[in-house]
């Protein structure tokens, strides 16, 4: 209890944070076993690329649920925002857990899975950026430890999803045993949202300058005023984006669709990705406080990059203990890079649209890179094999320096 005590705004944000990521992996992680059970009639090849295309198509939805719940933020408190963003996700994670199949329904099956997809996706853009917000303002010693702390929350969510759907794709477990991913989110989001309504309100938030918020100025006074700080947010949000769900989500689906590993192990070295930047998160951020965060970022998007050509090239021999090897250097390097970008991203807006102002150019980013990146790498590796994934992150990667630039310019870091 005195431990909960000490630490209790930490667990309140990782605990949305950990159910919200612990579902959202899960669909990624089993793309193969979705690709049978929604599009049966297609080869599969096609039907997973139709499983991340419903994935890319939802995520186009985003930046209108990141502009909700960042207005919500700004307007009424980043308490309703993060409360009601756990209530939707909790909503949206019971639907994908009790959806029938294609066998049941037919073509109704996915369609009802992109409307889940929908409402995934808003909630998920109004929880991550704005729970590192709320806990970088309550101006508590490192503010990159701060920021880093809803980031930290997300990789256990995602690790537990790597964990969990490898336990439900071992051989002899029951047909039906894909939705336990999806109902112990479900469980999971409910007790985040018991333990969210208990949340005090931020420090930063004042009700009475709120009030003159409408969304028309919060849209005028960041196209104009803040146009290089949301484009720096766009090129940050893609990287971490992309590093995620290629690097390691579609890896697995890569890896398995082309017989290298079995969907179990695929998943075992995937949480090893997330387990490292489980540790490493909180010690980069610390670190960065040290010695500043621009060189801290710089060598993350060297070891990512190198971490992503040897992890995507040494998977093609199928030995487990190798591909943990290169996943843990390719976990390192986004670690480094994405421990103080949270800090540097809140310091670009006031604390009136700072919410609106990281939400919305991140969803975007998010929308307009790092959904349809599975996609697209699933496409490429048609044609360039193993590379396909390794030029996704490279391309991110530049963007990233690109907006380690823009900080530059705008005297930020």
């Amino acid at each position: 209890m005195r431990f909960f005590l000490q630490h209790r705004t930490i667990i309140i944000i990782c605990s949305g944070a950990v159910a919200e990521w612990l579902e959202f992996s899960a669909y990624l992680y089993l793309a193969p076993r979705l690709a049978e059970l929604f599009f049966p009639e297609q080869d599969p090849s096609t039907a997973l690329i139709s499983v991340f295309g419903l994935f890319a198509i939802a995520y186009l939805t985003r930046p209108i649920g990141g502009f909700i719940f960042g207005y919500v933020g700004d307007r009424y408190g980043r308490r309703l925002a993060l409360t009601l963003s756990v209530l939707i996700m909790a909503l949206a994670t019971t639907g994908i857990g009790v959806l029938p199949t294609w066998n049941s329904i037919g073509l109704m099956a996915p369609l009802l899975l992109l409307i889940c997809r929908i409402l995934q996706g808003g909630a998920i853009a109004g929880e991550f950026t704005n729970a590192a917000v709320f806990m970088i303002e309550q101006g508590k010693g490192n503010p990159y430890l701060a920021g880093s702390w809803a980031n930290w929350g997300a990789n256990l969510g995602v690790a537990m999803g790597a964990l969990i759907t490898a336990l439900v794709s071992l051989p002899g477990m029951p047909d039906w045993a894909w939705r336990i991913p999806f109902l112990l989110s479900c469980i999971t989001s409910l007790l985040a949202l018991w333990i969210r309504c208990r949340i005090q309100e931020s420090p930063a938030f004042q009700p009475t300058a709120a009030r003159e918020l409408t969304p028309y100025r919060v849209l005028k006074e960041l196209a104009l005023q803040y146009k290089g700080s949301c484009l720096a947010v766009v090129l940050v949000g893609a990287f971490a984006g992309v590093s995620l769900y290629t690097g390691n989500m579609f890896w697995c689906s890569y890896v398995v669709s082309n017989g290298f590993f079995s969907q179990s192990q695929a998943n075992v070295i995937a949480s090893v990705d997330m387990g490292v930047e489980f540790i490493a998160l909180p010690l980069m951020a610390v670190l960065a406080f040290r010695v500043g965060a621009k060189p801290i970022m710089l060598l993350g998007l060297l070891v990512t990059l190198l971490g992503a050509y040897l992890n995507f090239y040494m998977a093609q021999r199928g030995v487990t203990h190798i591909s943990m090897l290169t996943m843990v250097l390719f976990a390192l390097g986004v670690a480094t890079f994405e421990a103080p970008m949270f800090k540097l991203l809140f310091d670009l807006f006031p604390a009136q649209i700072r919410c609106t102002g990281i939400a919305l150019p991140w969803a975007v980013g998010l929308s307009l890179f790092s959904s349809p990146s599975p996609m697209l790498a699933q496409w490429l590796s048609g044609y360039y094999g193993w590379s396909g994934g390794v030029l996704c992150i490279a391309l991110v990667s530049i963007a990233a320096l690109f907006a380690i630039m823009i900080h530059t310019k705008l005297n930020r870091l």
